[in-house]
């Protein structure tokens, strides 16, 4: 038997293993398919934006403009079509948001606004872009302030009927010179004191809706006011209807009451208006 030096063989063997390993380390990884990310942030389409000139305003002297202007679509695309409407009211107003205002373009964006009563008012805007897509509406708020120092309204909820609004002064009776009302309170009524200070004015007077109707004065001079609502005859309606007055001193609400009227050429007061003490009883 012939043996084989293992210090002969080894060095052979580890240079075979190394060649292995060699052959080994240089294999190439498969290639992987690079798929690109998409980053990019979906549309958004039409967005309404929408604000107003003045957010405070005086019911029915004083107007604002709601404006639309501003709207945009994300990706572009012209603006077409804006569509504005009030989703809240005060109670009684008939108000509605107006013709278009400025330019073509901002005729249909911006629109003039007259609040009839006091209270709040929210507008709300949808605008459209050129591929018929309508956007989330946005919503704008004013406020209608009384700023005479004696502001009252009235509004029924029946159609058909005529009701009106009077206030008569201290110890003064029905359709005097003394009693503000439709056919003599327009303008150049004079009580008490020289100058328009102090005289009422009927802003609204209204036959075949349901009002409102309203009455100010700036600055007040009697101590008592009363507050009357007449049935006007004549009217298609002769069932009950409930009838709404308001009483503003200073711009706070000092006094609201509901009540069922029958009657034709009835005379029904509501209240009795303390203006030194700054007080409203119900009569």
């Amino acid at each position: 038997m012939r043996l084989i030096s293992l210090s002969a063989v080894l060095p052979v063997a580890l240079l075979a293993l190394s060649a292995c390993k060699s052959d080994y380390d240089v294999i190439p990884e498969p290639e992987h398919e690079t798929i690109p990310l998409d980053t990019a942030a979906p549309a958004a389409g039409p967005v309404a934006v929408c604000s107003v000139d003045n957010d405070r305003v005086r019911p029915i002297h004083e107007n604002t403009v709601f404006r639309g202007n501003e709207s945009y679509d994300a990706d572009g695309l012209e603006i077409v079509g804006w569509e504005w409407r009030l989703v809240e009211s005060p109670s009684g107003s008939v108000a509605q948001i107006g013709a278009g205002v400025g330019a073509a373009g901002a005729a249909l964006s911006d629109r003039t606004f007259t609040a009839d009563m006091a209270g709040t008012y929210v507008a709300e805007l949808t605008v459209m872009n050129e591929q018929f897509v309508m956007s989330e509406p946005c919503t704008v708020a004013i406020d209608a302030i009384p700023d005479g120092d004696l502001w009252v309204e009235m509004y029924w909820d029946a159609t058909g009927e005529d009701m009106d609004l009077h206030l008569l002064r201290e110890n003064a009776g029905y359709v005097s010179a003394g009693d503000c009302y439709y056919a003599n309170c327009v303008g150049g009524l004079e009580w008490d004191q020289p100058g328009s200070a102090d005289n009422p004015s009927l802003d609204l007077d209204d036959i075949p809706g349901m009002g409102p109707e309203n009455i100010n004065m700036s600055m007040p001079s009697s101590d008592y006011y009363t507050v009357v609502v007449h049935d006007y005859p004549g009217s298609s309606r002769t069932a009950a209807t409930n009838v709404t007055v308001k009483v503003f001193l200073g711009g706070a609400l000092m006094f609201e009451d509901t009540r069922s009227i029958s009657g034709e050429d009835s005379y029904n007061h509501f209240a009795r208006i303390d203006w030194l003490t700054q007080t409203v009883t119900p009569l």
